[in-house]
């Protein structure tokens, strides 16, 4: 009987970030043990097939049926095999059955900043009850996990940082001739700041630098930045090739002069991680996790000042000695984050909330805890009721029995929502405590000192 099932819906072909995250976990994972719901249907001998049409790159349409499969159909797969645990590589797990869940949540950015859009329901509500209802809430930073408890007031002791890591198969030095250009990796959304980091690059000194865009378009915001570097007269350096596969990324990364992540916020900071990997510098932002990811092995700017950026770009590009420092600490860098390091962790939690929430345990899923206090709230109403009603048709006695009903059960409903927050046996506001190991990455992060920031100057 498996230890928990690995949903693997989010999974398709063209994987970028949490796609990436979770094909390299599910490659480091025991299968027999944390057997992967493919749709690829036999990436791993214990796979267990799963639609094909569930995954972010079939659109809205994919995004709604994976919801609703979510909700129908994963509940069943999970009963058929015994009520393992279910591990999510993202914020998505059923909410209206029993189910035992553990997350892995990458960042708030939809609700850090916030956009009109058609998953505005999903972030602000559905992701929420999700986080709220997992017996672990696993976070690939210490600065998603601060956002998720700040935010979100999960309990400190149901988040647990993790480290990713990198495959050194797909990314390593090649040693190849570098070219003269910046190379930006990722989508193209709006909090990756690339208009800023567009007005920026229309400043630099050396106008025969190149920009390259590689990453999926955005059918909102491509256009407009293509649009943006015309009105900068800056169209012909700048490069749009969107989405590559493996083996050219790794071309890509290895032939840049450096990468630029000019992030208003990354949970994690992944194409970082992916350059400095491969031994090319680094320029990024000072937001968010990236500085837990590179680091001293990076050149950090403010992404908030045009001035900043340009001055970043600058003074890397004149300067061959930091050019060859940051090419030299990449990869020792890198070298502290392993995918096998992370699903071997991932697997220890697993273990200790199936230990602690065994599978005959009562779930503390939020809305089916709230449908199980409600029945049992109108039982005794209903038999008070009618109790009342045959002692005596004077309102008095009714109302008296109605009031008794009410207030019968309310002690009861209150430490049900005291084990929701608290959990079984607790005397604070901790659910439980997690393995210290755990906690190691997350304690040492929190004594670290913030790596130095290149300001480069005031104006926008």
């Amino acid at each position: 009987m498996p230890l928990a099932l690995f949903n693997g819906s989010c999974m398709g072909p063209r994987p970028t970030g949490i796609s990436v995250t979770a094909r390299e976990l599910v490659a480091h994972l025991p299968p027999e043990e944390v057997p992967l719901l493919d749709p690829s249907g036999g990436l791993t001998p214990h796979s267990i097939p799963i639609p094909d049409n569930l995954c972010p790159e079939c659109g809205t349409r994919g995004h709604l049926r994976r919801l609703l499969w979510t909700q129908n159909q994963l509940p069943h797969l999970l009963k058929q095999w015994g009520h393992p645990l279910l591990f999510s590589p993202l914020p998505e797990a059923p909410l209206l059955q029993s189910v035992r869940s553990v997350v892995l949540a990458h960042d708030l950015i939809p609700r850090r900043f916030p956009r009109p859009g058609r998953l505005t329901a999903y972030h602000h509500s559905y992701v929420p009850l999700v986080l709220h209802s997992a017996k672990l809430v696993l976070c690939n930073s210490v600065a998603t996990a601060k956002e998720i408890h700040d935010s979100l007031k999960i309990p400190v002791s149901r988040l647990v940082p993790i480290r990713l890591g990198f495959n050194p198969g797909l990314l390593r030095p090649l040693n190849l001739e570098r070219r003269h250009e910046l190379l930006v990796l990722g989508g193209h959304g709006h909090h990756k700041n690339l208009d800023r980091l567009l007005r920026a690059f229309s400043q630099v000194r050396d106008q025969s630098l190149l920009l390259r865009f590689i990453g999926p378009e955005h059918r909102l915001f491509t256009q407009p930045l293509k649009d943006l570097a015309s009105e900068l007269g800056i169209a012909s350096r700048c490069v749009f090739q969107g989405w590559v596969g493996d083996e050219e990324k790794l071309q890509r990364i290895n032939q840049a002069r450096a990468l630029v992540l000019p992030s208003l916020w990354e949970g994690f900071g992944l194409p970082a991680l992916e350059a400095m990997a491969c031994g090319t510098p680094v320029l990024a932002s000072s937001a968010g996790a990236i500085p837990e990811v590179v680091g001293d092995a990076a050149l950090l700017f403010d992404p908030h000042h045009t001035k900043a950026i340009t001055g970043a770009i600058d003074d890397f590009l004149r300067n061959p000695q930091l050019e060859r420092q940051l090419q030299q600490a990449g990869p020792q860098r890198a070298r502290q984050f392993h995918w096998a390091d992370s699903a071997e962790q991932v697997l220890e939690l697993l273990k200790y909330a199936d230990a602690v929430h065994p599978r005959t345990a009562i779930s503390t899923n939020m809305v089916a805890v709230g449908k199980r206090a409600v029945k049992r709230m109108l039982q005794p109403l209903k038999r008070c009721l009618i109790a009342g009603y045959a002692l005596s048709r004077n309102r008095f006695p009714i109302i008296k029995t109605v009031a008794l009903a009410i207030l019968k059960p309310m002690p009861k409903l209150r430490e049900r929502l005291r084990y929701l927050a608290l959990g079984p046996g607790s005397s604070s506001n901790a659910l439980f405590e997690p393995p210290a190991e755990a906690y190691h990455y997350w304690l040492k992060a929190l004594g670290q000192p913030a790596p130095p920031r290149h300001t480069g100057g005031a104006g926008q």
